[in-house]
């Protein structure tokens, strides 16, 4: 069961190194394209976990994400992220960008760590992965666990940003 739960952890490598700055990647042909909305989102987002998500700058393909651990405890995650778009009131998840037969997004393997009461940033650049997003309200979505043997144990944290 875990297996197949890892293989949902995937993404182009290349999303996190480039940062959210202008580096252009190859495929600009991806670049270009808008993301669409796809299902209802199924991911239960935790209200009382003490992480607190903020965004301190968004573009229509990435934006600069503060983490502050609020327990006492270190906190750990990866690269995995979603971005879900509010229509309604309801959250829809976006649809991955449909790569070439038999590729598919790999996540990197990477454990980031924040302990007690400390904070970080992170960039976190979704075009690659969806496309460009349009005007609405969105939310990222982030998994931690608090116990490094456990990766299964998430606990899902969303921040809402808003496209102008």
């Amino acid at each position: 069961a875990s297996m197949k739960k890892f293989t949902v952890l995937f993404l182009l490598s290349i999303l996190f190194f480039s940062g959210c700055g202008n580096i252009k990647e190859n495929g600009d042909e991806i670049i270009n394209m808008q993301a669409t909305v796809g299902t209802k989102s199924i991911l239960d987002i935790s209200k009382d976990a003490n992480i607190l998500l903020s965004v301190k700058s968004v573009k229509s393909d990435c934006l600069e994400l503060e983490i502050s651990n609020k327990n006492s405890n270190t906190v750990f995650w990866g690269q995995w992220f979603a971005v879900e778009k509010c229509d309604n009131n309801t959250w829809y998840q976006l649809q991955e960008i449909e790569l070439e037969e038999n590729v598919e997004f790999i996540w990197d393997d990477i454990l980031y760590s924040l302990q007690g009461t400390e904070v970080t940033t992170e960039s976190v650049k979704w075009s690659n992965y969806y496309g460009n997003l349009s005007k609405g309200n969105y939310r990222i979505i982030k998994a931690f666990y608090f116990d490094e043997r456990k990766p299964d144990e998430k606990i899902y944290v969303a921040c809402e940003f808003t496209i102008e």
